[in-house]
């Protein structure tokens, strides 16, 4: 389970997965929220039930345990259509019980951004002014994401993700959950010579 912010359907490397989500395992035999069998995504959004027998199987996210501000991008494999949120069906019959493991991802999108630019503040007032105060491309900036504790002391829920100014100083991360951030300059990746001028970091 993880944060899909390109939505280009696969898992890159900077989309990271989603810690502390519960997942639950329905086979006709259960009750949807109450006896299934669960697990909750680990550091890296990993979630595994294992000893499964030839079976249909839905697989369900449950929603509240999802960051605010969250919703599932496309209907995952195996899910018929309409109706399909946060679930994924997977059956495993005779002659496939040597098959290592079946992929249940799921991945979801933020409707939160967080940008703007880094510039040559040439009067030192912290506003980007008209004229030569002009955008720095190639500057490194860094988000955190305080998870779902929404804590950034907390470091161990904590995810990070980079971008490098371009196109007149813009840097733009969006796809992001609700929550409380943390935004970092890479002083070293500023031109020589220049200083901020302005707080860093930003939450």
């Amino acid at each position: 389970i993880w944060l899909y912010i390109d939505g280009d359907g696969i898992q890159d490397a900077c989309e990271p997965g989603i810690p502390g989500v519960t997942v639950e395992l329905y086979d006709g035999s259960c009750t949807i929220g109450s006896t299934c069998p669960t697990q909750v995504t680990n550091s890296i959004g990993q979630y595994t039930f294992s000893g499964l027998l030839d079976d249909a199987y839905t697989v369900i996210v449950r929603s509240a345990t999802l960051p605010g501000g969250l919703t599932q991008t496309g209907d995952p494999d195996g899910c018929p259509g309409a109706g399909c949120d946060n679930q994924h069906q997977v059956t495993i019959g005779p002659g496939d019980v040597n098959k290592p493991y079946w992929m249940a991802d799921f991945g979801y999108q933020g409707n939160v951004s967080i940008g703007d630019f880094v510039w040559n503040d040439i009067n030192r007032d912290g506003v980007q002014d008209g004229g030569a105060e002009v955008g720095l491309n190639g500057v490194t900036v860094t988000l955190t994401w305080a998870g779902l504790d929404n804590t950034l002391a907390t470091t161990a829920d904590n995810i990070t993700l980079t971008k490098i100014t371009a196109g007149g100083g813009a840097y733009l991360f969006s796809g992001l959950p609700a929550g409380t951030y943390r935004v970092d300059l890479d002083e070293n990746s500023l031109p020589s010579g220049l200083t901020l001028t302005t707080t860093d970091p930003l939450t």
